[in-house]
């Protein structure tokens, strides 16, 4: 038994007059960004896909843990294993299990943003280092791996306390 209040242009209004919106880089997730909306993009998978044209978005991944090494992966292990590109539905589920951020990383990337949004977030200079190691890193493997996914200036941003909690990333 279908709504009648529901369609296609409220799922696309609700979108143009949210203050920020939630995703995990589907296609319906462009609307807001259409209207300059912010996004926060709950682990980005496969890893090469994470939007660096905007800083509109605020992307965390999901972590490539590793069951021979019993961890997770660095950025460069995942890009130089050619494994950056892979979705969760692949043929290394022997080898690979893609952890989901926790609640807690999810909430204070939504926190983070608002604060982004209302002017009142100050970022403290361990995370601009890390943005700025994960940026050189992560466009250095884009230039050498991916080089159709490569944009003139990265203005991505990695949600402050998955970089601070997932440090090994920057290794």
């Amino acid at each position: 038994n279908e709504s009648s209040f529901r369609s296609d242009f409220m799922d696309i209004f609700i979108l143009s007059k949210s203050k920020f919106v939630i995703s995990s880089i589907t296609g319906l997730d462009s609307v807001p960004f259409i209207f300059k909306i912010p996004i926060v993009e709950v682990g980005v998978i496969p890893f090469v896909y994470q939007r660096t044209y905007s800083n509109l978005y605020i992307s965390f991944f999901k972590n490539y843990f590793s069951k021979t090494l019993n961890r997770c992966l660095t950025m460069s292990e995942i890009f130089e294993n050619d494994i950056s590109h892979i979705l969760g539905d692949n043929n290394l589920k022997n080898e690979i299990e893609f952890i989901h951020p926790s609640s807690d990383e999810i909430l204070s990337s939504c926190v983070e943003i608002e604060n982004r949004i209302s002017d009142t977030y100050i970022e403290n200079d361990q995370n601009k280092e890390n943005q700025k190691i994960f940026r050189d890193k992560y466009n250095s493997f884009i230039k050498k791996y991916y080089p159709s996914r490569e944009v003139s200036k990265n203005k991505g941003i990695v949600a402050e306390k998955f970089l601070k909690n997932n440090h090994f990333l920057l290794s």
